[in-house]
Order: C-alpha cells, then structure tokens, then sequence
C-alpha cells in the first residue's frame, strides 16, 4: 500500500535517484522540478594553484571536474552528498560541514587564518542565498566566486499529471520559494524541506504543514514523514 504521493521538486540529474529512494520508502512520485538548471554561458577563468574550493551544489563541482583534470585541490563541501561526489570524482583532501552554507562559512574560519595565502573559490549557480566568497572577502580571506551554471525558478509549471498529492519534497530554499505559489492548489499537503533554510522561504504558506529534515540529506527527509 502506498505511503502517500510525493512532488519531487528537484532538477536533474538528481531526481532519479531521489525517485528511487522515495519509491523504496513506499511512495508514489510525481517528477516535476521548480528549477532550471543550465551551463553558465560562459565559464569562469582557471582555477589558482593554491585554491580551496568551496561546494555548496553538486551542480558546480560536476561541471568544475568536466572542465579540468587536476584533483589536487583541497575541497570543502556543505554536507556529506557533495564530499562524497568529491571523493567519486577523484579529490582526496575533502572535509564536509555537515551542515548548511552557514556551517560551510564557519567551518573555513575555523580552520583557515585570513592571513593565508590560500584563493577560496566559490563554486556556485547564478544564485546564491548566501554569498560564501563576499562574506569570506569581509573578513580579510583572498577569495572569489565562480559561476558554474545558470538556476532560475520555473513558473508556472505544468501540474496536469500532479494527482493527490500528500507530500512535497524542496531540496533547496530557492524551490521552496517556488512552491509558495502552489499553497492554495495543494491544500492538504506537507511540505519537507531539505534544511531550515529552505523552511524558512515558504514564509507564511502550508502552516502547521512543514516537515524539517533533522540533517540536510535525502535519507533523513524521507525519515521524517515515514511512520
């Protein structure tokens, strides 16, 4: 018997193993992003020897790895997926926040001095809720931001072969700020976000509705709806 229907939200190539992974938990799944997801038109200059770079999206380190073969960097990522698609990928020196974006800044304080000789390179869309690479410049650290690809909200979107949805799964805060528009349509469905971050951009919408994954990964996500 199935456990509900769940709008998945996320963008490729990510959403078929989130499809999986719902549907061995016992969902039904409705596939329909909130975000595009393009290749920056054009693509930032090479990477500094002495760069630490800073993953806060899978998006940009899969294009940054297509673009060059060196893996000697060392890498910080937001939470475990990105370190282990680092690990996958090829780069050894990898350490994870485990968190957020914000947890990711403060991690970089906590074991860099700004007076490091080190180039901290933000690897990011063309939207970003936290500018890691500006706020590490305001603290006296060498950095800068590289744009990888281009994401944008989707709106409207076609909802023809939606159903009865019971759950809606948001994987970052700009497609929870996507979704808002969408409360009236989905009256009775929760919402569960990846982080509090993401919480946070549904505002004033599916009140006494939301689910917050305890840790920002999929699993956990799932985790928290289960019975």
């Amino acid at each position: 018997m199935s456990k509900g229907r769940v709008w998945i939200t996320r963008a490729a190539p990510g959403v078929a193993r989130s499809k999986a992974a719902w549907e061995r938990a016992g969902f039904d799944c409705f596939i329909q992003p909130l975000v595009s997801i393009a290749i920056a038109r054009e693509m930032p200059e090479p990477l500094p020897d002495d760069a630490v770079l800073l993953i806060t999206s899978q998006n940009s380190l899969r294009i940054l790895g297509q673009l060059t073969d060196r893996r000697d960097w060392p890498v910080m990522t937001v939470g475990n997926a990105s370190a282990k698609l680092a690990r996958q990928m090829g780069f050894d020196d990898v350490l994870s926040a485990e968190g957020n974006a914000q947890d990711l800044l403060a991690l970089v304080q906590k074991i860099y001095d700004p007076n490091t000789q080190k180039a901290f390179v933000y690897a990011s869309g063309s939207f970003a809720r936290l500018d890691i690479a500006r706020n590490l410049a305001n603290r006296g650290y060498k950095t800068r931001r590289d744009i990888y690809y281009q994401n944008e909200i989707i709106a409207p979107v076609d909802l023809s072969q939606a159903g009865d949805i019971t759950h809606i799964a948001l994987y970052s805060p700009m497609a929870a700020h996507a979704v808002r528009r969408y409360a009236g349509v989905f009256k009775q469905a929760r919402t569960i976000s990846i982080s509090a971050q993401a919480d946070k951009m549904l505002d004033g919408r599916y009140i006494n509705r939301r689910i917050v994954s305890d840790r920002p990964n999929e699993a956990r996500m799932i985790a928290a709806v289960l019975p």
